[in-house]
C-alpha cells in the first residue's frame, strides 16, 4: 500500500496514561513515532517533562507547558475503555488512501514525489493537530475524537501530502540563507500550489484545472472575497517587493512582520493571525496560476529552483495575457 497508517502506540498510552504507570509511559514515548514528535518540539517538550507533568496532574498548583492537555488527558484517566474503543472503531479504506496519495503524486514533480507516505496517529504530546516529518505527517488522535471528524482527514489526505513536499522543498530551500525578495516570495508561492493542484483553485484571472468545485477551502466566504480582491492585494505585495528593491527593507524580521499582521491575518477581528493565511494562498495561487495558464507546470516548478526566475516569469505571463500588471 502506498499509504501507510500507523497508530499502534494509542492503546498502549492509554493504558500507561490511565495507570500513571511511569515506566510504561517511558517505553511508548521511546517509540520511533514519539521520538519523531519529540524531535519535532526539539528541547521545548521531554519526556522527562511529559512523566513529571502527569505523576503531578492531580496538583493544580503544579504548572507545566502540558497544562492546555490537561483536560483531554484526565479523561484518559478517568475513562479510558471510552477512547479504546474509539480507537477499535476506526477503519480505513485503502482505495481511499490510494486514491489521495495518487492525486498528490501526479500533481508533484517526481523529484518531490514519496514512494510511501506514513500517516501517523499518536495521542499528540504539543498542542497542534499535525506535523510533517521526512516521509509522512503526524495527526493528534485526541483532537479528532474530540474536535475533528476523521473522515475530514481522509478527505483532506491529498492535500496534506502535497504540502508535506513543499515542506521538503522549505527545507531544502533554507529560508534563512535567501535574498530578501526570493524570501518574501516563497510563502505565497509554498502556500498557493497546494490550492491550486488540491483544490481545483481558481482566481479572478486563472483557470481552474478541471471541471469540478473550484476552490474547495473550508472558508470559501473569506476566500473568495479574497480572490475578488485581486487588485488591492497585488498592489500591496508589490509595495513590499518594490521597497526591498529600494532598500527601504534592509532585514527579514521586517518581512516577517508583514507576512503576520497582514498577509495571515483574516478579515474577522477576533480570528488568530496564525490560524488560516487566506489572503496569502488567495494572491499565491493566483500568481502562480497565471504563470501555470500560459507556461505549464514544469516551468512553475522550476522558479523552485532559482526563485530569482519568478517575477519575470509573472510579468512575461501578464503580458501574454494582456494583464494590466507588473512587478
Amino acid at each position: 500500500m502506498k499509504v501507510n497508517v500507523k497508530m499502534d502506540t494509542i492503546i498502549p498510552f492509554i493504558k500507561a496514561l490511565h495507570l500513571k504507570d511511569e515506566q510504561a509511559m517511558r517505553a511508548v514515548l521511546n517509540h520511533p513515532d514519539y521520538q519523531q514528535e519529540l524531535a519535532y518540539y526539539n528541547t521545548q517538550l521531554t519526556t522527562d517533562m511529559f512523566i513529571d507533568f502527569m505523576l503531578n496532574i492531580d496538583d493544580e498548583t503544579h504548572e507545566s507547558i502540558f497544562d492546555k492537555r490537561k483536560a483531554y488527558l484526565e479523561d484518559i484517566i478517568k475513562y479510558p475503555n471510552k477512547y479504546i474503543e474509539e480507537v477499535e472503531k476506526i477503519t480505513f479504506d485503502t482505495k481511499d488512501l490510494n486514491q489521495a496519495y495518487d492525486k498528490a503524486h501526479q500533481a508533484l514533480p517526481e523529484h518531490l514525489s514519496f514512494e510511501s507516505f506514513d500517516v501517523v496517529f499518536t495521542i499528540g504530546l504539543g498542542k497542534g493537530f499535525g506535523f510533517f516529518v521526512d516521509n509522512g505527517i503526524h495527526f493528534d488522535f485526541l483532537q479528532i475524537i474530540h474536535n475533528i471528524p476523521m473522515q475530514t482527514v481522509i478527505d483532506g489526505l491529498s492535500y496534506e501530502i502535497f504540502q508535506a513536499a513543499m515542506a521538503k522543498v522549505l527545507l531544502k530551500l533554507e529560508p534563512d540563507t535567501l535574498p530578501l525578495d526570493a524570501y518574501f516570495y516563497l510563502p505565497f508561492i509554498l502556500e498557493g500550489l497546494p490550492h491550486k493542484y488540491m483544490l481545483n483553485g481558481e482566481g479572478l484571472y486563472s483557470k481552474a484545472l478541471h471541471d469540478a468545485p473550484v476552490n474547495q477551502t473550508h472558508e470559501p466566504g473569506y476566500f473568495d472575497a479574497h480572490v475578488q480582491n485581486f487588485h488591492a492585494l497585488f498592489n500591496r505585495f508589490k509595495e513590499t517587493v518594490d521597497d526591498i528593491r529600494a532598500g527601504d527593507i534592509t532585514n527579514k524580521s521586517h518581512i516577517d512582520q508583514e507576512l503576520h499582521l497582514f498577509w495571515t491575518a483574516e478579515m474577522a477581528e477576533q480570528a488568530d493571525p496564525a490560524e488560516r493565511p487566506l489572503k496569502m494562498i488567495a494572491l499565491g495561487q493566483e500568481l502562480i496560476g497565471i504563470i501555470h495558464d500560459v507556461y505549464g507546470k514544469e516551468a512553475l516548478y522550476n522558479i523552485l529552483n532559482d526563485l530569482k526566475t519568478f517575477p519575470t516569469l509573472l510579468n512575461d505571463a501578464f503580458d501574454y495575457l494582456g494583464l494590466p500588471y507588473k512587478l
